[in-house]
């Protein structure tokens, strides 16, 4: 069965009908044409060399993927962006901006364009899968580009635009260029969602030390502000915050999501844990450029001793409180 059988073979969406969906992404994209009349579209991108100075200026960390987000959907002129982003061995949307609301299902990397293809039109199979997730329907013209380092695929560009059918290829290389330009540079993260014992997988990994200052750090007021890069989803931002606390701990198996909107960690021995959380929150500012003029995530923390009798059941009030 191919990939195009398998995505029209698929179960029934709990989501609106598709043509009511879609019906208000049509009008959006007549107002984007309307607006575009008598202009030269994407004949170039006039401020390109700005967007990729802007781009190389991001420091190297885990989290920059929201920074160049930030950029890329806020600066270039597209109709509709998205940034599919790694989750276990597939692809889940990471952020959106100009689609309507879509499905939650995951995407095969099977569908990711190589470097040599990027910014050409996407073929049926490849729309099929991921016309549900963007709301938009089968036919409308999609077009991808690839983001890559050294180590592996860091994200997929789906875009569209209706002045791309008549772009210069001049143009259309300039604007896959700028998608993937920052590769080299930019360290990459996956989706992860809270697994379902974060209490428990924490208590084993603290089990190596004799005490263990436990951090608990609340991410709402990260996410509810309104100086979040418009359209990123929340468990990117809560994907991007952890990944940030494991490369500190340079270690995955003391660093979890937790709920909807909480990352939890073991920060090693230490004989003050309010000492301990202060220096690790420290650390991350230094390391999380969107932060720079958002509210950092409120953390907690608690000295614990793994190897007592009721530290299972401490860990998990610690946690629920």
């Amino acid at each position: 069965m191919s990939l195009l059988e398998k995505a029209t073979s698929g179960k029934k969406s709990t989501l609106e009908p598709l043509e009511a969906r879609t019906s208000l992404f049509a009008r959006a994209l007549a107002s984007s044409r309307g607006e575009r009349a008598g202009q030269r579209g994407l004949a170039t991108i006039e401020d390109a060399q700005a967007i990729a100075d802007s781009i190389a200026a991001l420091p190297s960390s885990t989290d920059s993927m929201i920074a160049l987000w930030g950029i890329c959907s806020s600066r270039l002129p597209l109709a509709a962006i998205s940034l599919f982003l790694p989750c276990d061995d597939f692809l889940s949307l990471g952020a959106r901006s100009g689609f309507p609301a879509g499905s939650s299902d995951s995407i095969p990397v099977s569908i990711v364009p190589s470097s040599e293809k990027n910014g050409q039109p996407l073929d049926n199979e490849a729309k099929a899968l991921l016309a549900p997730l963007l709301g938009v329907p089968l036919g409308l013209s999609l077009r991808a580009t690839s983001l890559r380092s050294d180590t592996g695929l860091l994200g997929l560009w789906v875009y569209h635009d209706p002045a791309l059918e008549e772009a210069s290829e001049e143009a259309m290389d300039e604007l896959a260029g700028i998608l993937s330009s920052p590769s080299a540079k930019i360290l990459g993260f996956s989706l992860e969602s809270p697994p379902p014992d974060p209490a428990e997988r924490l208590l084993v990994a603290s089990k190596r030390f004799s005490s263990v200052s436990v951090a608990r750090f609340d991410l709402d007021s990260l996410l509810d502000s309104d100086k979040l890069p418009s359209g990123i989803e929340r468990e990117a931002v809560r994907s991007a915050f952890l990944a940030s606390c494991r490369k500190i701990l340079s270690s995955s198996e003391a660093v979890f999501a937790c709920g909807v909107s909480s990352v939890i960690c073991a920060l090693g021995s230490s004989s003050d844990a309010d000492l301990a959380l202060f220096q690790f929150s420290k650390t991350l500012r230094r390391i999380l450029p969107f932060l720079a003029n958002l509210p950092f995530p409120a953390g907690r923390a608690l000295k614990l001793d793994p190897a007592s009798v009721g530290a299972a059941e401490e860990l998990a009030r610690f946690i629920s409180a």
